[in-house]
């Protein structure tokens, strides 16, 4: 086996365990009770004004309730665990700045996770445009921090099948 495949199984384990929790409670209870709406944080690359204001203004109580619930609080925790993961694979495979992809890609999904429980706590008002941008700025970081921590992981796991 290559040694940079060997992976902490407790941090791969728990990376499963938030992802599969996130997406049981995205998929199997708020999108359905949103109407079969996406919710903003797992819109590709990002959202515009218009559409978040009609996905915050469409989305009744129930759903508010679970957004604002269970699924902030396990996507509190799923971006550290996904970012431990992906720094002890930067490590593993030798990479010398290996904090730094993961640690952007947290940072970003946690500044996003606040800003919408910000939108979702104003509920029925609608938030300023200036609150939904940012979120939606923070949306894109974390897809930006994401995949160039992957890039990068890619990168270093060829070059290392390539060295030995």
């Amino acid at each position: 086996m290559i040694a940079g495949l060997r992976l902490p199984v407790r941090a791969a384990l728990l990376a499963l365990a938030c992802y599969a929790v996130l997406a049981g409670l995205t998929f199997l209870w708020l999108v359905p009770h949103s109407g079969g709406r996406w919710p903003l944080d797992i819109r590709f690359p990002t959202y515009s004004l218009a559409e978040a204001a009609a996905y915050l203004q469409l989305l009744p109580f129930t759903a508010r309730d679970i957004y604002a619930g269970p699924v902030f609080w396990v996507d509190m925790v799923f971006p550290p665990a996904l970012g431990l993961l992906l720094a002890l694979w930067l490590r593993n495979w030798g990479a010398t700045l290996w904090r730094v992809g993961p640690l952007a890609y947290v940072l970003a999904d946690w500044s996003e996770n606040l800003l919408i429980g910000r939108m979702l706590a104003g509920l029925p008002d609608l938030p300023p445009a200036s609150l939904i941008q940012m979120a939606s700025y923070a949306t894109l970081g974390k897809y930006i921090a994401l995949v160039a921590t992957l890039v990068l992981l890619l990168a270093v796991m060829i070059r290392g099948m390539r060295h030995g």
